[in-house]
């Protein structure tokens, strides 16, 4: 196929727009995974895991936090559905790869989450943050004490 490039993006907006739409449409699903995670969590308690019974449904169904994930994922489809209006799914697609990327960070950062990838973000934020500091930074913690 001999499309430019220009001819991925269809001509029912700007690019701007279209890479607007699709960035909040990823957004928006990286907030309805954590938010998800937080309500399980709640509904979980102590115990930490779901377990395959009415009762655990029936929890989960009335929990306010799991229904605002899944209204997060909602709005988050219809801003997606919006942006695949205006563009080729091979040009929209791979911009949805940065919610693995998101949903990383937000883990770390909102959950405080270790999990095997953990350290590498944690420490990929840290080092972004210190540079943004100065060099003195490198020595001491988030909370000004010295490492």
């Amino acid at each position: 196929m001999n499309a430019e490039p220009d001819q991925i993006v269809h001509e029912k907006g700007s690019r701007t727009m279209l890479i607007g739409l699709i960035l909040t449409s990823v957004v928006l699903a990286g907030f309805a995974q954590i938010t998800l995670k937080t309500g399980v969590n709640h509904v979980t308690g102590a115990s930490g895991e779901l377990h395959i019974s009415a009762g655990s449904l029936r929890s989960l169904l009335s929990s306010p936090i799991v229904w605002g994930g899944l209204v997060l994922f909602g709005l988050s489809a219809v801003v997606w559905l919006f942006a695949l209006s205006r563009a080729s799914l091979s040009f929209a697609y791979p911009f949805a790869a940065l919610s693995y990327v998101l949903i990383l960070v937000f883990s770390v950062l909102v959950l405080h989450e270790n999990g095997p990838t953990a350290p590498l973000a944690r420490g990929r934020l840290h080092r972004h943050r210190d540079r943004a500091r100065g060099p003195d930074a490198a020595h001491v913690s988030g909370n000004g004490a010295a490492r």
